[in-house]
């Protein structure tokens, strides 16, 4: 991820398509360009959506509330706000017999969790077959990298 990054020649904001929401600066995102056509985007971190009852590891706390929930691309799923989490977790822990915390849903159905009480094991959730399957045993930034050369090798 390091190597593409230094070779990234934009970054930038990105309006929406709108120009009634063009007005509203919470519907801009901040892009990091890293191939023709394709970025890196944050969501605008709005003070509704980073509230939150759950604990959280603090290093996904900070990455959310200074740039904004992550997305790696047009075709890759989102970062959860930490409201969205609290909204999730009823329906990824009625699945599944260890504690999950959702925290990157892939748009389909299935998640990345933090296993509840070890915030370094991240597994992917499969809410067809309801299987766990370790994904990541280290931070939150190892986490983002092994997924953003994913997602560079799929495209």
């Amino acid at each position: 991820m390091a190597a593409r990054c230094r070779e990234t020649a934009d970054l930038g904001l990105i309006p929406p398509s709108s120009l009634r929401d063009r007005r509203n600066a919470r519907l801009w995102k901040l892009a990091l360009a890293y191939s023709e056509g394709d970025a890196i985007w944050f969501n605008y971190p709005g003070d509704e959506f980073l509230t939150h009852r759950v604990f959280l590891p603090s290093d996904y706390l900070c990455l959310v509330s200074r740039l904004g929930t992550l997305q790696f691309g047009r075709a890759s799923g989102v970062m959860l706000w930490p409201r969205s989490i609290e909204d999730s977790l009823s329906s990824v822990n009625r699945r599944t017999q260890t504690k999950l915390v959702p925290f990157y849903t892939h748009g389909t159905g299935d998640f990345d969790c933090w296993r509840a009480g070890d915030y370094s094991s991240i597994v992917f959730h499969d809410h067809e077959t309801g299987a766990d399957t370790q994904v990541c045993s280290a931070s939150l930034a190892a986490w983002i990298e092994m997924r953003f050369g994913e997602h560079c090798d799929a495209e």
